[in-house]
């Protein structure tokens, strides 16, 4: 997937505009000649997703979906994949090409149940999304709650044992990874299965999504990396856009210039 130049370069809806305005966001990433925009929320209507797919299709923007929910907390196989389904009809009314998800939430005693549930459950839907021509980019997550999953390495090379890589892809938030493991140990690990990124940084502790330039991120060895791994894109920008947006958005470009160049 590549948009306007050899890399695909996205931001997160409520990054670039008042959250409360989906078409404002859309205007925004358009004139900053960006090529997606990524919604976050469960709160559209059908009416509301329809909207965005029109208005994204005008300015000639992708999308992608990534919608808040705890489906570890469904607790079955089958009502994980119903629901899993239902996201991959909503996408469809948006037109979005990812849906990123998180694994979601379980008492911690009962952490590895709810994993093989939420596995088998992303198996089951894949034969819809794949139906629709959309994938599942599944996200690593901190451990900022007992139970959750996602957080650890070992979740994803179950998930990605037990799934279709042509419908199960791998999210690398890198303001995730800074907290757990490292982003060049989860890239090194799946860079097989990525297919969507979440760019931003932090002080190696606290989740503050700090923008270009700050936190303990090495941003150029990082993004290298990605480019190496011959990762297109989405590089979802996870900050606030007027922090160094633009900069990041030169660099992400220079960086795939010179591996075309090579």
């Amino acid at each position: 997937m590549t948009g306007k130049s050899d890399i695909t370069i996205s931001v997160t809806h409520h990054c670039i505009a008042d959250v409360s305005s989906p078409i404002r966001a859309l205007a925004a990433a358009g004139a900053e000649g960006l090529d997606m925009v990524e919604f976050f929320g469960s709160d559209f209507t059908m009416e509301d997703l329809g909207s965005i797919r029109r208005h994204a299709a005008s300015q000639g923007l992708l999308l992608a979906w990534h919608p808040w929910l705890n489906i570890a907390g469904l607790r079955w196989a089958a009502g994980i994949a119903g629901c899993l389904e239902d996201i991959v009809e909503d996408a469809v009314v948006m037109g979005a090409s990812n849906i990123v998800m998180h694994m979601g939430e379980a008492p911690p005693d009962e952490r590895r149940s709810h994993l093989v549930s939420v596995v088998e459950g992303f198996r089951m839907a894949s034969r819809r999304a794949l139906a629709a021509g959309v994938r599942f980019a599944v996200e690593n997550v901190p451990s900022y709650v007992p139970g959750v999953l996602g957080d650890e390495f070992e979740d994803f090379e179950f998930l990605f044992s037990q799934t279709d890589p042509a419908a199960v892809g791998f999210t690398l938030d890198t303001g995730h990874a800074l907290m757990k493991g490292g982003c060049l140990e989860w890239l090194g690990r799946f860079r097989s299965r990525l297919i969507h990124a979440h760019i931003h940084s932090n002080d190696g502790v606290d989740d503050e999504h700090a923008p270009f330039l700050r936190g303990v991120l090495d941003w150029q060895e990082v993004l290298g990396e990605m480019m190496e791994a011959g990762f297109a894109g989405p590089y979802n920008i996870e900050f606030a856009y007027g922090k160094g947006g633009g900069a990041l958005c030169s660099l992400l470009r220079k960086l795939a210039s010179e591996k075309l160049a090579r």
